[in-house]
Formats: structure tokens, C-alpha cells, sequence
């Protein structure tokens, strides 16, 4: 039980919520077509 306990903590720990994901998604794809832009 203690175990299974401190994996889920410890999962919850890495994973972002919705909104943060997104908003990395996004920036990602602004950054990316930054530097395609640049290289054409």
C-alpha cells in the first residue's frame, strides 16, 4: 500500500497540467517556424 502510494505522488510529480502542455505546444511551434523562417 505504501508503495503504491508513494508512486502516485511521485507520478502526479512530472506530468503538467493541460494548460502548461499547450502553452509549450505552442511555443515550440512559434520557435520552430522562427528558425524555418530564417533559414528560407
Amino acid at each position: 500500500m505504501a508503495r503504491q502510494r508513494g508512486r502516485g505522488q511521485g507520478s502526479k510529480g512530472p506530468f503538467l497540467p493541460p494548460k502548461a502542455s499547450l502553452y509549450i505546444s505552442v511555443l515550440i511551434t512559434l520557435v520552430s517556424s522562427r528558425g524555418y523562417a530564417a533559414t528560407s
